[in-house]
């Protein structure tokens, strides 16, 4: 989507953002893993505004949430959407001030067994 001229059109419109969000959060694994794909690559080279509305909307600790999953393949996707949205200093700046406990509660494990 991202070389979509559409794509800030699209994520403008009424209810897309919500629509994802309800994707990632459905118990189906194929289903949830679609969502992801689909929050993950909206974020790539984002603007602030449609990266702030999207933690507005569906939030870090959902993000967090899927980061936590045991399937590897959800796990993956959570991650690249929180790359994607902490992709400018400001962006995170704001969130760790706010949620900065909750990140590295979710990330030191992830990465504890890299730094053995």
């Amino acid at each position: 989507i991202d070389f979509s001229p559409s794509k800030d059109i699209l994520f403008e419109q009424e209810g897309t953002i919500e629509l994802f969000s309800q994707l990632v959060l459905h118990p189906d694994e194929e289903v949830k893993l679609n969502g992801l794909w689909a929050m993950m690559n909206i974020t790539y080279k984002a603007n602030a505004q449609l990266r702030s509305k999207i933690l507005t909307h569906f939030g870090i600790e959902q993000i967090l949430n899927a980061v936590e999953e045991s399937r590897p393949n959800l796990k993956i996707k959570a991650l690249g959407l929180l790359r994607n949205i902490l992709s400018d200093k400001e962006e995170v700046d704001r969130l760790m001030m706010v949620h900065g406990s909750s990140v590295l509660s979710t990330l030191v494990p992830l990465l504890s067994p890299v730094m053995e």
